[in-house]
């Protein structure tokens, strides 16, 4: 069955194969999507297309999050179209494997709290990709806030752009509390956030800039895992 550029395989009335024409790269082609039941079987004779009520299916979905918090989304019905009841299990899965390697971490420093509210003291920090995007961008700032773990990305084309991506968040920061205003910002010593430009934005604010180490980005922690994180995803998707 072909509707627009999607189409469905069927056999004995039961869907086997999806896919959709890529008008872009190809003309009058389909790519077909198959998910396979094993490693070991071989495509010919196992392919078939997961039903809606397949862990497996929401866990890409859902960006390769844990099976358990898949599992636990279904149970709480805290996500709309995932069923109360999922089939299947999660045994191995390999974008997962290949998307979130990691080296062995460090141990976590005891650090006192902070006395700084929400939005006061953040952790910034700047993560590139390979291609460039169908906007042009190349680059993301990441801000996170110490005390709740808020975040928010812009996207950027060049690192320059940094400075008013903090501004702009600034004035977010603002207009969305009335009050609060950047106090303290931790980062790496990257050039966009060592330029003259950006320190004399920090000092007209009085804010406490603080720079990890050159060669240490456990000193810039929260944001150096969030910057994983978003990249893992990307890549397993």
């Amino acid at each position: 069955v072909i509707h627009r550029n999607e189409m469905t395989l069927y056999l004995n009335n039961r869907p086997i194969l999806a896919g959709y024409k890529n008008v872009t790269r190809m003309r009058n082609l389909f790519s077909i999507y198959i998910k396979f039941e094993s490693e070991q079987q071989q495509p010919s004779t196992s392919a078939s297309l997961a039903t809606v009520d397949d862990i497996a299916v929401h866990h890409e979905r859902l960006v390769h999050i844990s099976p358990r918090r898949v599992a636990q989304m279904a149970a709480d019905q805290s996500v709309v179209g995932i069923p109360p009841k999922l089939k299947g299990k999660i045994t191995f899965c390999k974008p997962c494997k290949q998307g979130k390697m990691t080296d062995i971490s460090h141990k976590p420093s005891s650090s006192p709290k902070s006395h700084l509210s929400a939005g006061e003291f953040i952790h910034t920090d700047i993560c590139g990709y390979k291609d460039t995007s169908i906007h042009g961008n190349r680059y993301f700032l990441l801000i996170k806030c110490d005390l709740t773990g808020y975040r928010k990305v812009y996207f950027m084309k060049q690192k320059s752009e940094a400075l008013k991506c903090l501004k702009r968040f600034a004035n977010e920061l603002k207009l969305e509390t009335g009050t609060t205003t950047i106090r303290k910002i931790r980062s790496d010593q990257g050039s966009e956030f060592l330029s003259a430009a950006f320190q004399e934005y920090v000092d007209q604010h009085s804010i406490v800039h603080e720079l990890a180490a050159k060669g240490t980005p456990q000193q810039n922690g929260k944001a150096e895992r969030d910057n994983r994180n978003l990249v893992e995803h990307a890549t397993s998707i």
